[in-house]
């Protein structure tokens, strides 16, 4: 349990603040440490026979410090770019989930962007997929009578 939260949270909140460019000092960089280091700890204490699969330990180490390489071999070069389009973006994750079960206009936002974009996907999605134009009118009549419009007579 400890890992998959730990991976969640830190892989999920580094997907999040991706272009920011963040210090080795700073809070962000110390808790991706503290956390690879819980995780490092959660697959040593959770393996059986860990002499003997020592080999299976260090892959899986291996794997596991190699994302945060990865990550900061993706950072952007020019320091123009490692920066976010809005800085309130770069706020914990923890912290975002708070505010998203405490205040309701923060709720509310969250749900009008989510409906947002799951409307302009599926919009997308059925200007190149038949099935899926298909699908998104049987489930939905403002749809069917959307695309109803859109035919031509002649």
């Amino acid at each position: 349990w400890i890992s998959l939260l730990v991976a969640s949270w830190g892989g999920l909140d580094a997907l999040l603040r991706f272009p920011a460019a963040h210090d080795l000092e700073s809070p962000f960089s110390i808790k991706q440490f503290a956390l690879l280091m819980m995780k490092t700890m959660a697959y040593a204490i959770g393996m059986e026979g860990f002499r003997a699969r020592f080999a299976v330990f260090l892959t899986v180490c291996a794997y596991t410090w190699a994302l945060p390489v990865l990550y900061s071999m993706a950072l952007p070069l020019d320091p123009s770019e490692q920066v976010l389009l809005n800085d309130a973006n770069d706020v914990d994750l923890a912290v975002r989930m708070w505010r998203l079960m405490v205040n309701s206009h923060e709720r509310r936002s969250c749900y009008m962007s989510c409906r947002g974009w799951c409307y302009k996907s599926l919009a997308e999605a059925s200007e190149t997929s038949g099935l899926v134009r298909y699908a998104l009118c049987a489930a939905s009549p403002e749809h069917r009578s959307f695309y109803t419009k859109k035919v031509r007579s002649v």
